[in-house]
């Protein structure tokens, strides 16, 4: 049992009175007294020069009080959101400044709807690829956002390909490419919003496409985020992966 006499030769003390013991609770600080008086578990004691403590200072008799006393509140640790399926986070503040423009072009789900949103967030991403110049993700991401996988080879490798880029057999042909996407259909909105991300990121594709699908995520569409960022992983980029255009120039 903690006595009060023992107490007071504490340089300060911050005291109340268990309701449920009647016993003399000691606390680490005031705010801590003042939290379980508010709580209704303990009773204020009128102790002179209680309320002007000289410092703080750990207290041993804490923990025994049967109250577990408030820490000081921490600031909560920043952290860039992940889905399960454990995309990355990219760049903070890349990221907001996207999520930012997005909300001030109006492109939202709860203004364009769920379909379209997403339709035009998946436009810019495959523009701020070709932006970048990873010509070769944006087919990829394109092949799997249409479910042709097909179109993730290099169509102008095609040997079937017309020469003449102004015939209609030519017409013909790119209908059957990823040329004909309707992803590469984007529009002031999708590529300012492209743009932004890839000045900002030095040209950067996949830190490009990781501001994007950092919008997506926090806008409920983590499946689509999850499909723009996995053309990144265990691939081997073009040769301007590790080298953007802005540290070439």
């Amino acid at each position: 049992m903690i006595k009060l006499t023992d107490l007071l030769n504490e340089e300060e003390t911050f005291t109340a009175t268990s309701k449920k013991s009647g016993e003399t609770s000691v606390f680490k600080s005031k705010d801590s007294r003042d939290a379980a008086v508010k709580a209704g578990t303990h009773s204020k004691i009128d102790d002179k020069g209680d309320d002007n403590p000289k410092k703080d200072k750990p207290n041993m008799f804490s923990k025994d009080t049967g109250y577990d006393a408030p820490d000081t509140p921490k600031d909560e640790p920043k952290s860039e959101p992940k889905d399960s399926s454990g995309g990355r986070a990219g760049n903070p503040k890349i990221n907001k400044d996207v999520r930012e423009k997005a909300k001030d072009l109006g492109i939202t789900p709860q203004k364009l709807g769920k379909e379209e949103y997403e339709r035009k967030m998946s436009i810019a991403a495959v523009e701020a690829l070709t932006d970048s110049n990873f010509h070769s993700e944006a087919r990829k991401l394109i092949s799997i956002l249409e479910d042709k996988p097909e179109w993730d080879s290099n169509p102008m490798n095609d040997p079937d390909k017309p020469k003449d880029v102004f015939s209609k057999e030519y017409d013909e042909w790119r209908k059957n490419t990823v040329f004909s996407s309707k992803f590469y259909d984007g529009d002031d909105d999708t590529d300012e919003i492209a743009h932004l991300a890839t000045n900002q990121s030095g040209w950067e594709g996949e830190t490009s496409v990781d501001a994007i699908a950092y919008d997506l995520k926090m806008n409920g569409s983590k499946k689509l985020a999850a499909k723009i960022q996995s053309i990144f992983e265990g691939n081997v980029s073009n040769g301007f992966k590790n080298h953007s255009l802005k540290k070439l120039m």
